[in-house]
C-alpha cells in the first residue's frame, strides 16, 4: 500500500488504487499514477502488460 508520507527506495513495489507499482527512484510523497509520477514510479504486474497491449491496438488502428 502507497502512503504520502512514507519514504520509498528504488526497488520498493507497492499496491495504490487497484494497481501494483515499482519505485524507479527515491522518493516521498509522489503518487504513482499521479502527474510527478514519471521517472519515479513504474506499473508492475498483470495490468501494466494489458494496457501496454490495449496501447498497441490503439497504435496499430490509428495507423491504418
Amino acid at each position: 500500500m502507497w502512503f504520502a508520507d512514507a519514504p520509498y527506495q528504488v526497488g520498493t513495489r507497492v499496491n495504490h488504487g487497484g494497481n501494483s507499482y515499482i519505485a524507479l527512484s527515491e522518493n516521498t510523497g509522489v503518487e504513482p499514477t499521479g502527474a510527478l509520477d514519471v521517472g519515479v514510479w513504474r506499473q508492475d504486474g498483470i495490468n501494466a502488460y494489458l494496457q501496454t497491449i490495449n496501447n498497441l491496438s490503439e497504435i496499430k488502428l490509428a495507423g491504418s
